[in-house]
């Protein structure tokens, strides 16, 4: 059965990935942090001419594989951070 707000759902998520890979193509590293030694650690990698960042798991090197979501410096309203140290 067709649905309506369904289908308008699939086109905003399709539109917004669009615009989401836009932003990971242009998206240039410069800084990474998080535990590099494990393929599993999350990293926080920001850009800081395009003001955004992304979250993800595993390193810098690979992280557009995964394609994470891109947040906008603009986006945040506050953080708060936790670290674990091993």
């Amino acid at each position: 059965m067709w649905n309506r707000r369904a289908e308008e759902g699939r086109q905003f998520y399709d539109g917004e990935s669009k615009k989401n890979r836009k932003l990971l193509e242009q998206f240039r590293v410069t800084k990474a942090w998080g535990v590099k030694k494990y393929r599993t650690a999350m990293q926080f990698i920001y850009d800081e001419a395009h003001r955004c960042f992304v979250v993800v798991e595993g390193p810098e090197e690979t992280f557009r594989e995964r394609e994470p979501y891109v947040i906008r410096f603009d986006q945040v309203n506050s953080v708060a951070l936790e670290v674990d140290e091993y």
